[in-house]
């Protein structure tokens, strides 16, 4: 969405066919995350402000509870209107709501926010089956609690929950709240959840990149339709590509609380395939906001920051179920930075969704510029270096395997060689894992079986280390490295080993690429490092660049690097994978 405002377009303006039923304007809603907050050297909340001053000019409504969390700024210049997450609000604290008044009816919304990345649920039946009992109550009683508050003290017609949970939480609260009383939720706006694809039931309508084609309803031109009294549930938000339109017929009968008697909802999901969308009129006030909050960026951004000679491919699709030159060339960094046995990076933490090709047609080299570093890892994972012991690590491996692995905990890795079968049971995906001691230049390596009493220095995001995504067996091991405040992030380490390329950093490794082949590669790397001339450099930069660099580009005088595939990560292709 922000790119189609970057180029004038506004999506949340489409012309629809026809006139609502109701003559107020709509209200919009923004039921997803919004921020990709992280630039190098600690500007996250510069960046996150940027986005915030472009929404704030677009008709937003109401927002939902963890879209401004994500970028940890707490003071935001804006005049879009928050509705806290009463999935956060201490039970002593006052709720605070947002009302609008929609015709002659008066919305109560509020926010609700799930139990983040280590909920578990039967992703075929679509059902809470996995949640806590003590999870399932606070949301309910909660929901509920906010329901009787919003008619009782506010005197609304309908609520309305805008939440950023699980399709199993969203479908939880549907079936408890849906008696007709004070304490019933009329209606909830969710945000995308890519686990849930594929999944059919009566009362959701659910964006999903498939579900053009799996979708029932009217489908044609980017667009889909469908009405029905059963719907309570509309998720949407895929990777701001899609918009709900949500139409809502009321029945009211005597003295009796209004009830939604019919549902209409027509999702966008692909903005750029629906005609009239080609056709909107640039805005002119979105562009000269943009202008105003990105050239403290242009310089960090607009720079390139090393050339590949092979095409390094980020897209979603690929990250979050195979090994992917992307994902080798990050793990591989920050194993290099810490000097560890091996390197464990989330998949979902690389949110490019493309592949990175800005051509130089005459050399065949794609170069890479800052702004596509921030655009594959926007995060600013804080890195660590733990102690893990084999077994750990092994149950690692099969959480990246599971069912959920689409979910973002599908595991890039460095130093480790796996091979799995999709077809086998959940927690025997493995079938077996290996720790690769030295890899020489020649492509040869020497392998053994990770033991699993043995212990392992393993190098990873902080998230993994704290156990989020059903990572939890990588809490115990012992921090080595890292977690500090302002410790070393993946983002940073990339603007650091390349952005901070020397001339001196260029001669040494052009003497050291000749001898890569006629030495082991520790000995080499050890005259590199040691060497007296780069002994006010950060060692782990250092090894970093040695690692990835093959030399210097001497057009743009930035390094060239070469990602890789090498089948580290194979899959059996016998029987019927999940």
């Amino acid at each position: 969405m922000l790119e189609s405002a970057k180029k004038g377009g506004n999506p949340l303006k489409v012309e629809l066919r026809g006139k609502p039923a109701n003559s107020s304007s709509p209200i919009v809603i923004l039921s997803s995350g919004v921020f990709a907050p992280s630039t190098p050297n600690g500007q996250a909340t510069a960046n996150a402000e940027g986005i915030t001053t472009v929404l704030s000019q677009l008709p937003i409504d109401v927002v939902s509870p963890i879209s401004f969390a994500d970028a940890g700024v707490s003071t935001l210049k804006t005049n879009l209107v928050v509705s806290p997450a009463a999935a956060l609000v201490p039970a002593a604290a006052q709720r605070v709501f947002d009302i609008r008044q929609q015709g002659s009816y008066k919305i109560g919304f509020f926010g609700m926010v799930g139990v983040d990345w280590d909920v578990h649920f039967n992703t075929k039946k679509g059902g809470p089956n996995d949640l806590s009992d003590e999870h399932k109550e606070f949301l309910v009683s909660e929901a509920k609690a906010s329901a009787k508050v919003l008619r009782t003290e506010y005197g609304v017609d309908f609520v309305v929950a805008v939440t950023n949970m699980r399709l199993s939480e969203d479908l939880l609260l549907s079936g408890a709240t849906q008696a007709k009383g004070l304490e019933k939720v009329d209606f909830i706006f969710g945000g995308y959840d890519r686990e849930a694809e594929g999944i059919a039931h009566p009362e959701i309508v659910m964006q999903s990149q498939k579900s053009e084609r799996k979708g029932k309803g009217k489908v044609s031109g980017g667009w889909f339709e469908v009405t029905s009294p059963e719907i309570r549930v509309v998720k949407s938000g895929a990777a701001w590509e899609g918009l709900s339109v949500v139409e809502m017929c009321v029945k009211k009968e005597s003295e009796n609380l209004p009830e939604l008697s019919s549902v209409k909802v027509t999702q966008f999901h692909r903005l750029e395939r629906y005609p009239p969308f080609a056709s909107l009129a640039p805005s002119v006030r979105i562009l000269k906001t943009i202008d105003t909050v990105t050239p403290a960026l242009a310089n960090l951004t607009g720079q390139p920051l090393f050339v590949s000679r092979t095409k390094i491919n980020g897209r979603e699709a690929a990250v979050r179920h195979s090994e992917t030159n992307l994902g080798n060339f990050i793990a591989d960094s920050i194993m290099a930075y810490y000097d560890a046995d091996m390197a464990l990076f989330p998949s979902g933490a690389i949110r490019c969704d493309r592949i990175l090709e800005s051509v130089s047609e005459e050399k065949r080299q794609f170069e890479v510029i800052g702004a596509d570093i921030i655009d594959c890892l926007p995060f600013q994972n804080r890195l660590v270096l733990k102690l893990v012991t084999g077994k750990a690590i092994k149950a690692a491996l099969e959480n990246s395997v599971s069912k959920r692995h689409a979910d973002g905990r599908f595991l890039q890795l460095g130093g480790l060689r796996i091979n799995a079968s999709l077809s086998r049971p959940e927690g025997e995906r493995i079938v077996s894992a290996r720790w690769v001691l030295q890899e020489h230049a020649n492509g040869t390596r020497i392998e053994e079986d990770i033991r699993d009493e043995e212990h392992y220095t393993v190098a990873m995001t902080e998230w993994l280390a704290n156990g989020w995504g059903g990572f939890s067996m990588l809490r115990k091991g012992q921090l080595l490295q890292g977690g500090e405040a302002q410790g070393m992030t993946d983002t940073d380490l990339f603007f650091k080993t390349f952005g901070e390329w020397s001339e001196v950093d260029n001669t040494f490794i052009s003497t050291v690429t000749g001898k890569r082949k006629q030495k082991q590669a520790s000995v080499v790397l050890k005259e590199y490092l040691d060497n007296p001339y780069l002994s006010g450099q950060n060692s782990g930069l250092r090894a970093v660049r040695y690692k990835m660099v093959l030399g210097k580009d001497g057009e743009k005088g930035v390094p060239i690097v070469s990602p890789k595939t090498d089948g580290r990560i194979h899959f059996h292709t016998e029987g019927n994978s999940v």
